[in-house]
């Protein structure tokens, strides 16, 4: 990276392009048009319930890495790490009341398949928050943290007023308390980002922001194959 300009600059890159390929995709479309099947829907929750459940334990361990690795260097964004993790407690919990209001057992989520890209998602950042690397997870939360507060807004009335599946008011949980909280967080997140100036660090950073991207994209598209009975 030749300074934080350009490492901000290709960071918004990044997520600009996420946010477009989302706004295109067919099972996207659905949910904002209200068309989503409730099968799609309970898919996409278990999927992301794997991936949530993950954020609290691996930014607790990214921060001990850096501590770990870097002594007192790092101390700004092992303590943002640290705090984020404190805040991320208990969300996948937000998934599992909404399944159950779908009339998804709340212990079956223990015997649902992991798709691949969810399993690559988990696999690469476990790695990461147990490396040397563990700046990266601030291009983790680049995307999904901007990510959620850009669609909560158009997800969330799209499910409650246009959606025809039954009790689906009361199984947006996730969608709307992830939406509010990511607010906080994406302000806290852009202001850390510009005290990123390791080049090694940002290169991290940006390679975690296309993985994370590209990641939750595939599973995406895993949901609308699995309806399709075609996923694999």
């Amino acid at each position: 990276m030749a300074g934080i300009q350009e490492f901000i600059a290709e960071l918004t890159e990044i997520g600009d392009d996420f946010s477009a390929s989302v706004r295109v995709n067919p099972l996207v479309g659905r949910f904002v048009n209200g068309q989503v099947t409730q099968d799609e829907y309970v898919a996409f929750l278990q999927q992301a319930y794997h991936y949530v459940k993950a954020t609290n334990p691996n930014l607790s361990a990214a921060a001990a890495s850096l501590r770990r690795d870097y002594g007192d260097a790092k101390t700004v964004l092992a303590d943002r790490l640290a705090e984020h993790a404190r805040e991320e407690k208990g969300h996948h919990t937000w998934i599992l009341d909404d399944l159950e209001a779908l009339g998804e057992p709340r212990q079956k989520i223990d015997s649902v398949t992991i798709c691949p890209a969810i399993q690559a998602y988990l696999a690469y950042f476990h790695h990461i928050a147990n490396s040397r690397h563990a700046a990266g997870f601030f291009g983790q939360a680049y995307v999904l943290e901007g990510g959620a507060v850009s669609s909560s807004s158009v997800l969330l009335p799209a499910l409650t007023e246009r959606s025809s599946i039954p009790n689906i008011r009361q199984a947006v949980k996730f969608i709307k308390l992830h939406g509010v909280v990511d607010i906080a967080h994406l302000d806290e997140l852009n202001k850390i980002v510009q005290q990123i100036t390791d080049p090694a660090d940002q290169r991290e950073v940006v390679l975690s922001a296309r993985v994370t991207a590209q990641l939750w994209l595939d599973m995406v598209d895993y949901v609308s194959r699995l309806e399709l009975g075609v996923a694999h």
